[in-house]
Parts: C-alpha cells; structure tokens; sequence
C-alpha cells in the first residue's frame, strides 16, 4: 500500500505553473485562498506565492501573511494524514510555520541543509550566499478533518525581534538579498497515510547550533534544540535528555507543553567538551505513552568572526 496524495500545490523539483515568483515582490498575489475542486472537477487556473514572507519582512508590510488551502474529502477521515512541505531557503531570516486545521492550531519547523545538487532552481537563489533545502512533514490526525470542506491555514512566522523600517522611501532602498524573512514554497502535498505512525512521536531531532555563549559560572556552551515530530495531539508532559560525554553525564528535564498536532522544539545549553560527538538518551512519558530514543549529536565547529566597523 501507498499513501494517497489527496491535493498538492507546485511540483517535486519546483518548477510549476502554479507558483509565481513573488521574492521582491511579497505582496503581489495578497493573502491568496487556493480551492481544491471536488473529485473529477477541473479547477480553474490558479496561482500560489512562490515564496511567504513572515511578519519580519520590510516589504511585505512587517505583517503575518495567511495562505488558505480549501480542500474537500469525500470519505469519513480515519487515520492519520500528511501535509509535506518541500522548501528552499535563501533569505536571512528563516520562517517556521504557524498552521490551522479546521481552526486547530500546531507549528512545523522548517531545519534545513545545504542544497547537494548545486542547481539553482529560482532567480533569486542566483543573487545570494544563502542557498539550502530541506523537507517538512506534520502528520495531521484524523480527527481534525471532517467529511465535506476542510480549511488548512499556513502562516509563516519569524518570532524574533523586528526593527521596523517605516519609511517606504527607505524600505525600496534596502537590499532585498539582506532583509527578506520567509520561505520559498517548492511542493506542498496532503496525503492519507496507508500506513498510520504506530507511535506518538513521528520522529525526534536533537540540534547543535554554531552558536556559542559563555554561561553564567563562565563555562562555554552551546545553544542546542531537541525537535518533537507528533503524530497526535498530547497533553502536558515530561521529558528528559540526558547526556553522556565521555563519562560526564549532563541531564535536562523538559516540561512538554500540550499540542493538538505539528511539531514541538524545546531548547537547551550543551556544555562545551572535547569530544566532537556525544551519546544522548530522551526518556520520559509522552501523551500517555512511554517515549525513548536514542542517538549522537556532534558538535558543531566553532568560528572566531571579527567585527570592525566601516564605511
């Protein structure tokens, strides 16, 4: 058995009449609502932005940019779904997703790496240093949807401090390789899983960072994220990851906060050491059920950057 592609937006290597190049121009389509006709009914052209600016963007306004997917199905929702989201990333600052099933809330986190294929799929990508890929998948449980019309909000945020320009004036004048905040949208797909996840986590990701910070008894560390995929929703919970650096073990609790669905990242300081690679257990109690994984996160390298000013 194979999962079932209900509706998709784009095409697997990005090339598609329904997405428009939208980079320097973010607010050329608005706030688009894209419908999905019925089974065996053509749908009318239609046209999707190529790329969603978050609320960090100067030329999109400094606001949140909804995109509505409206989709029918035409059989009583059992199981589990997928929404997958292939994306490239080219500007600095890099969105994560905020999505709405049927009003239902949950986050995707977008973690991408360096483009392998070294193809520049956009013209964009031709003009920047920033060129990376990477895919997302949020399992959506069956008892979001409903027969009939359902309603899948995307919203890209940035979640992070914006200094504002707001001069028009000035906005034209910035660099648009410089201050874009989003994503470039490649292929979006909804499936029915042939096969619903057996488990409440759909996969785990613990994250080193290149950034390092001196904490408060001096000692270095490095900024680390353990990323939780959930294949249903789940309420208050604990967690712990533990750490074992040649012989130092080093513990984290986490209090897991409830989800409907999406993911769940929760950060945490790595203590400096020798060893590029560290052995990690998480353990705990998740939705109900008992969760344990096991794994190697390395190091990333450290960087000197020296700043001087100029004109």
């Amino acid at each position: 058995m194979t999962d079932e592609i209900l509706w998709a937006i784009g095409a697997p290597d990005g090339r598609s009449p329904d997405l428009v190049d939208t980079y320097k121009t973010p607010n050329l389509l608005g706030d688009v609502v894209w419908t999905v006709p019925p089974a065996g009914q053509t749908a009318p052209p239609r046209r999707w932005p190529l790329f969603h600016p978050s609320e960090a963007d100067p030329d999109a306004g400094y606001r949140p940019h909804p995109y509505t997917v409206v989709f029918p199905l035409d059989h009583e929702p059992a199981g589990a779904y997928l929404l997958r989201l292939d994306y490239l990333a080219i500007a600095p600052r890099l969105a994560y997703l905020e999505l709405q099933v049927n009003g239902v809330s949950g986050l995707a986190y977008l973690r991408p790496a360096p483009s392998r294929s070294g193809e520049i799929r956009l013209q964009a990508g031709l003009h920047t240093t920033i060129y990376a890929e990477g895919v997302a998948e949020v399992v959506v449980p069956a008892a979001l949807l409903r027969r009939g019309e359902n309603r899948l909000v995307l919203t890209a945020r940035d979640g992070g401090s914006v200094l504002a320009v707001e001069n028009p004036a000035a906005i034209e004048r910035l660099d648009r390789m410089a201050d874009a905040a989003g994503f470039v949208y490649q292929w979006l797909t909804f499936a029915r899983l042939a096969k619903p996840p057996r488990s409440v986590l759909a996969a785990t990701e613990v994250a080193p960072s290149v950034v390092y910070v001196t904490g408060a008894d001096g000692a270095l560390v490095e900024r680390c994220s353990l990323y939780l995929e959930l294949a249903r929703g789940i309420g208050p919970s604990v967690l712990a990851l533990e750490i074992d650096d040649t012989g130092r073990r080093e513990r984290t609790a986490f209090a897991v906060p409830a989800a409907a669905f999406g993911h769940l990242r929760l950060p945490f300081d790595l203590p400096d050491g020798p060893s590029p690679a560290v052995a990690y257990t998480l353990a705990g109690t998740l939705g109900g059920e008992a969760a344990r994984r096991e794994g190697t996160l390395t190091r990333r390298r450290k960087w000197t950057v020296y700043v001087a000013p100029h004109a």
